[in-house]
Formats: structure tokens, sequence, C-alpha cells
């Protein structure tokens, strides 16, 4: 890593000509400023070149090239084929992957042709500046770095200084810190830029000082001196011909190039023109832009060449162009009169819409930056949605950030067909927002509250329902259940006005969980009932993506917890088995996850210690894989509640710090239930104080959220804590006020474990009667086959009371 100009790329190119000298494979990918937020920009690049693809092959033909490339693996082929955007269903058949499970396995495809070409032999990947690559390729180099460690492959990339990635301190790295030059080392370049020949010392010092030590400047200043005619050679050696202080000698390396290049006239319009397209260009569109006739245009670029300020890699007009360094783009670039610069763009722009394989960000910025704002808004919309169905959801947040950025200045004129589309892509950022960053992030609130002020400017539209249950969504997840039943009722009017019958399933579900969760469970089941009565397995299916997961399983599920608490064991376990059947029908990723999680925390409750134990390990590599970050906070907590149930005294401390890491996210929901088994865990493992502060921690979170369906089974642990300390005044108050809440809340499962607490606890105290007349009722209004577990308990319990 090093500032700009500092000599990453010459030492890069050192090493690859000393490694040349081996007999060995190197894969280039160059990051570039203009696609920062295009998923896979240099990987698709190198691909591209690797293969050899031409504007005019078919897709036949650039299937064959790319097996000829990759290897004729059907599978990875298939992924890498979608990837490069060929149509290869005809060869190797349909994916069938949801966009998350496609995304994984193609980076899982990538990392395994880098492996097979260091097979047969050592293979060099070279990435040159890091500091603009797309969050997606660099994801996948961090998923590499396992794959490559046992390899013979070495993975050399450069980056400016602003990029402080760490690669998770994985041991294969090593990072190289490059300072600027001494006066030996810069007279060392300037040497060889004279041929061997000495300059006069008072120039040496002027390059010294001036260069500040950073290489491409020494390299362009001196050739700046050297083409001014102010020296003459004598001998092996340069001296002053006339006064130094003629020359205009640059200050900034800045200057030093546009000094270059004002000598360079006429041509350095073509090098201004090129600097439009990018640092990397191709003769065919420069030629498609430019004024000039072929020949004179040619011959322009073996001037730039000449020069050294750019260099071509194959002949016109095949031939594909680089200028020697960014600065020297810049540069050029900046020179332009912004007018002039305008047109440029927008021919390229023009040229660009007839070519193929053009990514709709890139067509986005030279749209944007003619000029043309609502081109550039619909591109960049264009962009997003192409990202998103990769999915690559950071590139699709930042492409609808460009968008946002160009029509919110709009807003403020009133137009009606403006509004709705800011409102449109505040919208999709929200949705955006809500996998990447989260359920209860900052960033996916701001953007929903913000399309919900537009929806009001709006009136009525259809996309308020959309803000509703993304507001839903997040103060749900932050455990905030009093704002999230402000949005769930305010979701079943909007419901009610419509005409289809998903938003009026999928509004009475929600409000059926925040009821659920502030421990209304008969309001649970009347808003359940409602959604169950419209559900249609036919009509609702393939919504997934749409409402995050899929409405029959999620119906299933909150119903599943829901009976549950109330008592009705039977009838929630069918609800779970049919909540995991249509799970596995959709084969809908985060639609799996989420009924995996649910059942995790549901079968706490149950003591299904089977259930629990399959559901974590099976949840916990597919959040790992997919980043599903909500779902991997969870399982990191249920793996280690289930390592507490084994004996792990240590996994109680492992537990509080995925707690912690997952409060920091801003999720809460399901959280104190976690504390509370956590706590029962710890108690049984004689961990009496770390119990205590599970309990506690959870009883401020409740009063912070109002997360009231567990309360009963809090005050069950509080008392097993006051039992711990001979506190018998405690006991009776915890249990007391446990068999008052379930039974207020009508939880059938809490009343008969709080009855059965209190029963145990009387009968220490050697009160019989009082026990019996407790337990016997209770037990007694739970159904036949509900809460078998716990009946058992009881039963053995009463008969034990009678002897």
């Amino acid at each position: 890593s090093g500032e700009a100009g500092i000599g990453k790329s010459r030492i890069t190119r050192a090493v690859i000509d000393v490694i040349a000298q081996a007999d060995h494979v190197r894969m280039t990918y160059q990051c570039s400023p203009y696609h920062t937020d295009s998923a896979f920009y240099p990987i698709i690049q190198q691909l591209f070149f690797a293969a050899g693809f031409k504007a005019t092959d078919g897709a036949d033909a650039r299937l064959d090239k790319l097996e000829a490339t990759i290897g004729d693996d059907g599978e990875i082929a298939a992924l890498i084929a979608a990837l490069l955007g060929i149509d290869g269903v005809e060869r190797y058949g349909a994916l069938d992957l949801t966009p998350a499970q496609q995304r994984a396995r193609t980076m899982q495809a990538l990392v395994q042709v880098m492996v097979r070409q260091s097979h047969d032999k050592p293979l060099l990947l070279v990435f040159e500046d890091l500091h603009w690559v797309d969050p997606t390729t660099l994801e996948l180099l961090d998923l590499a770095l396992d794959a490559i460690a046992d390899q013979p492959i070495l993975l050399l990339a450069t980056a400016r200084p602003v990029f402080e990635y760490g690669f998770g301190g994985h041991p294969i790295v090593s990072r190289f810190a490059l300072n600027r030059l001494g006066r030996e080392q810069i007279a060392a370049i300037v040497g060889k830029l004279t041929g061997g020949k000495t300059l006069p010392d008072e120039v040496v010092d002027i390059i010294t000082s001036r260069t500040d030590g950073v290489p491409l400047f020494v390299e362009e200043l001196t050739k700046t001196i050297l083409e001014s005619g102010v020296l003459k050679t004598i001998g092996n050696r340069f001296v002053l011909d006339g006064p130094l202080d003629t020359l205009a000698i640059p200050s900034t390396l800045h200057d030093s190039l546009m000094a270059r290049l004002d000598r360079l006239q006429p041509i350095k319009e073509v090098a201004q023109t090129a600097a439009c397209i990018g640092r990397e260009f191709d003769h065919r569109l420069l030629a498609s832009i430019s004024p000039l006739p072929e020949a004179e245009l040619t011959t322009a670029m073996d001037g730039l060449i000449k020069a050294e300020l750019i260099y071509r890699r194959g002949l016109p007009p095949e031939a594909t162009y680089l200028f020697k360094h960014a600065l020297v783009r810049d540069a050029a670039y900046e020179s332009l009169l912004k007018e002039r610069r305008r047109g440029i763009h927008a021919r390229i722009l023009t040229a660009l819409e007839k070519a193929p394989d053009i990514a709709p960000e890139v067509l986005a910025y030279h749209a944007e930056t003619a000029g043309q704002t609502d081109r550039a808004i619909d591109l960049w919309e264009a962009a997003s949605k192409a990202a998103m169905a990769r999915p690559a959801y950071d590139e699709s947040i930042a492409h609808l950030g460009h968008a946002i950025a160009l029509i919110s200045p709009m807003v403020e004129s009133g137009a009606p067909v403006v509004i709705e589309h800011a409102l449109a892509l505040q919208v999709q950022l929200g949705m955006a927002l809500l996998v990447r960053r989260g359920y209860g992030a900052d960033e996916t609130i701001a953007a929903f509250e913000l399309a919900l002020t537009l929806a009001d400017k709006v009136g009525e539209t259809p996309m308020r329902y959309s803000i509703l249950y993304g507001l839903w969504i997040a103060k749900g997840i932050r455990g905030e259940h009093a704002e999230s039943w402000r949005r769930a009722e305010t979701l079943v009017e909007q419901a009610a006005k419509s005409s289809e019958t998903a938003p009026l399933v999928v509004a009475n579900r929600v409000a059926a969980a925040t009821r659920c969760f502030m421990g209304d469970l008969t309001g649970a089941s009347h808003y359940l009932d409602i959604a169950k009565t419209h559900y249609d397995p036919v009509a609702h299916a393939g919504l997934a993506d749409r409402y995050g997961q899929d409405i029959g399983v999620t119906i299933n599920i909150f119903g599943s917890l829901n009976t549950q608490l109330l008592g009705q064991t039977q009838r929630s376990w069918t609800l779970a088995e049919e909540a995991e059947r249509l799970a596995r029908a959709t084969g809908h990723t985060q639609s799996i996850c989420y009924m995996l999680m649910m059942r995790c925390i549901f079968s706490l409750l149950a003591d299904d210690t089977a259930t629990f134990e399959r559901c974590t390990a099976e949840v916990t590599p597919i959040a790992e894989e997919y980043k599903l970050t909500v779902w991997l906070g969870f399982s990191l907590m249920m793996t280690e509640i289930v390592a507490a149930r084994n004996g792990d005294k240590s996994s109680i401390e492992r537990y509080m710090m995925a707690d912690a890491a997952m409060v920091a996210t801003k999720v809460r929901m399901f959280v104190p239930q976690t504390r509370i088994e956590a706590g029962w865990c710890a108690l049984a493992l004689g961990l009496r104080d770390e119990a205590a502060e599970l309990a506690k921690r959870t009883q401020d979170l409740i009063g912070q959220t109002g997360e009231a369906y567990c309360l009963s089974d809090l005050h069950r642990l509080q008392a097993a804590l006051a039992k711990a300390d001979g506190d018998r005044g405690a006991v009776e108050r915890h249990l007391g006020r446990a068999l008052d809440l379930a039974r207020q809340q009508g939880a059938k499962l809490w009343e008969l474990r709080s009855a059965i607490d209190l029963a145990q606890h009387w009968q220490d105290q050697g009160k019989i009667g009082e026990a019996i007349a407790l337990l016997k009722p209770v037990n007694g209004s739970i159904a036949d086959g509900d809460c078998p577990n716990d009946r058992v308990i009881a039963l053995a319990l009463l008969k034990d009371l009678a002897r």
C-alpha cells in the first residue's frame, strides 16, 4: 500500500518480471474508480479477457471459449456463464437457485477455478488498486484466502492508504507500506532516465526538493527538464545551456503532468477524450467518439504511447489502452472545460448504448456526467435492480443512493410524477437495507421513515403498505413493540382497502405476532384466525421475496408459538411441522432459515431437546454461507445454549458475548427468551452469579421492549435464584407473580409450570393442602395430550402430595 504515484504498480511489475523467469500462470484483475459499485467487476473483466470474447461471438461460441478457459465442469461453467450474462440454459439446464444461493455458489465456483489453475503450474493473482474494489469482489477475496492458504498461489495486491481492510487478520496476509524515496533512490531513478549521464547538482536539488520523494513525480519532472531545452550534453553529463530560471518548473505532480500534456498538442485532445472513457479503454469506442479519421487517431495514440503516458495491448482496431497512471488520466480529464466534458460523455453514452455487455451503472455514470439527469436516474435504478438480482446488496444500495441524490432536489418542485418516482426509489432502498444492514439498523428505519414522508406527499399509494411493513419489521426486530403495534394496526387498516388478499393475510399475521410478543395471546389468536381464513397456498405462493419469507411459513410458525403458550401443545407441533414442510418446499433460503430459527426458539419453550439441537445445527451453516446476519447471530446464541445444556460451563460466557453482539446490532426480539434459557442453564451448572446477571438483564430488556410473553418464565427463574439464596418470601412473591401473569395472558403453559413450582415450594413448607388445592385444578384445566412433559411432572407431584 502507498499513496498515489509512490510506485505500487512499478514494484508489482518488477515482481511479475522476476516471476516470469519461472513457469507459472498469471491472472490480473484491475479495479476501477468507475466500477466501485459494479459487483464482480474485475473478475468479469479478467474472464472476458482470458476467454478472448469478441462482440460478434454468439452464446455458443462464448460458452466454448469459457469452457476452454475454466474447464468443462458443467455446474461451475453454468454459474460463471450466468455471472457473465451468457445464456447457458440450453447447454447446462436451469440453475434453479434463489438469488442468494446463486451468489454464494458462484463465489465458491470462482474460488475453485483459481485453485484448479494452480494444480499444473503455480498461480500468480494480481489485484491492482484495491481501494476501488467493489464490495462483492472484496467478499470473494475474503472467501478465497482459506482456499489458497495451502496452494501454490501468490496473491499480490496494491492499494492506496485509504484501503484499511485487514482481511480478518488472516495469517497468510502480509502488508507492505511503501514510503517516499530518499535522495539516493531519487538519483537512481534520474540516472535511468538520463541514460547514466549526470545532471547538474542544482537540477538534482530541484528534483529532490520539488518531488518530495514521490517516484512518479521524480520521473515526470525529470522528463520535463530533459525535454525543456535548457540542458546540453557534454560527454557523459548534462550541463545548463542558459539560466535555470528561464524554465517554468512545475511545483506539483499535477502541474508536471499538465505541462507534459500541453507540450503534446494537438494529441492532447485525444488524451482528454480518452480520459472521459476511463483509465482503461478500447480503440473501437475511442474511434466511435473521436472526430479524427482512423489514420490520424492511430498516429495520435502512437504519440501518447511514445511519450509513455499510455500503454497499448494488441493492435488497432482490437487494441486496448491503459493510462500509465490514474493521475495521468485525472490530469487529462480535469484539463477539459465542463461543457466540452459533458459533450464527450454524451457521445460515449450514445456509443455504449449500442454495445453489448455494458453494465447499466457505466451508462448511468456517463449519463449523469453528461447532465442527462432523468436518464441517469433511470439507469441508476436499473443498475440497482440488476445488482439486487445477483444479489449484490451493497452495490444495489450504492446505485440507489446515486439515483436518490439526483432526484431529491427535484422533489421540491412538487411534480407528482417526480415525487412518486422518488418514493419508489426510497422504498427500494429500504428493502435493500432491510436485508443487508439488518432489520433494525438505523439506516433501514431512516430510509423507511423518509419514504413515509414522501408517501404522505403523494397521498393514496400502494407503496404505503410496503413502507409500513418495513417499519413494522424494523421496529419489531428492535423490540420496540408499542411502536411496532402502531404500524401493525395501520397495516391492517391499509390492507382492508386493498383488492388483493396477500396484504390482508400479511397484515393480520404481523398484527398477531406483535400481540403475541406483548403477551396478548387472545388478540394474537384473533388476528391469526383472520390470516388463516384468507390464506391461499396457491395464490400466495412465490411471495417470499416480496415479504421476506413465505406467507404460509410465517402464519404457521407464529401460530405454533401462540398455541404453545396457550398450552395447546399438539396443535403447536402440527403447525410447526407444517411451517417446516412449506419452507422446504419453497427452497427459499430466508424462509428456511426463518423457520429453523423460530423452531429453535420455540423448542426451548417445549423442552424439545432433539428439535432444538437439530434446527440449531442446520441453521448455522446456512446463515454463515449466505451472510444472513440476524439468523447467524441467533444461531451463535443457540449453539452456546446447546453447549450449556450439555454441561459446558464456559459456554455461558460465550453466550453473553454472542448476546451482546446481537443487541449491538439493534436486534432485541426473542433475546429475553434466550437470556432466560441461558439463565436456567447457568443455574443448573452452578453459576449462580451469571444466572442472576442474566435474569437482571432480561428484566431490564423486557421493561424497555414490552416483550412480555416470557415474563412469567422470568419470574420462575427469579424464584429459583431466590430459592438458591434461601429467601422463601422472595420465592413465593416471584411464583405468585408468575402465576398471575400467566393467568392474565391465558398462557396455560406458563400457568402449569408456575403452579408446579409453587406447589413444590409449598410442599417443602409442609403446606400439602394448599399445594394440592393449587395444582389439581390447574392440571385439570389442561386438555388431554397438551403440555405432556409438564403434565407428567404435575401428575407425579400430585401423587406424591396425596401420599
